[in-house]
């Protein structure tokens, strides 16, 4: 991914090779209703995806390993919780995190040949998640414009023609 991560922790497991990322936003995420937490969740899930974590870890209550404690998972083992890699200046946006998460989860599929596919089974997700139209043009010429697709015009035609059917009723990707 694109973006480095505020934090990075190796959680004293024993195996050794547990880590977590961890990317403070700048501005704060404000949680004042049921829908910025929902939206909290969904990006830590795409996260958690992207970087193949433990996807139970993604609810905004979790409270993760603390640095300068000791993980007693295995009592015989106890490993020590520490810092690895510290950029305190690495501070983002949730929508800085969205567009890296966005664009390193689909880049490797947006191939030529597949792309109005893509565009058509995004926006029929979309459709069915109850996001606005609006806010799957942003995001698609957001995707549109990170991976330089040539055709633009034709990808926000499938988008439209799939809320379309969408609306009607009609089945979508």
């Amino acid at each position: 991914m694109a973006l480095t991560p505020t934090i990075v922790v190796n959680t004293g497991n024993v195996a050794g090779d547990h880590y977590q990322a961890h990317y403070l936003l700048n501005p704060p995420l404000e949680l004042k209703a049921e829908y910025d937490g929902d939206k909290a969740v969904a990006y830590l899930k795409a996260l958690c995806t992207l970087l193949k974590g433990d996807s139970r870890s993604c609810d905004i209550t979790r409270i993760l390993r603390v640095p300068g404690t000791y993980n007693t998972k295995d009592p015989t083992h106890p490993g020590l919780c520490h810092i690895i890699e510290l950029d305190p200046d690495a501070r983002y946006s949730l929508e800085e995190i969205r567009d890296a998460v966005t664009l390193s989860l689909v880049i490797r599929h947006w191939e030529r040949g597949q792309r109005q596919y893509l565009a058509l089974s995004l926006a029929g997700y979309l459709a069915k998640c109850g996001v606005l139209q609006g806010e799957a043009e942003t995001l698609l010429l957001s995707l549109l414009d990170m991976t330089g697709d040539e055709e633009p015009k034709a990808r926000l035609l499938a988008l439209a023609h799939s809320y379309e059917k969408f609306a009607r009723g009609e089945r979508v990707r």
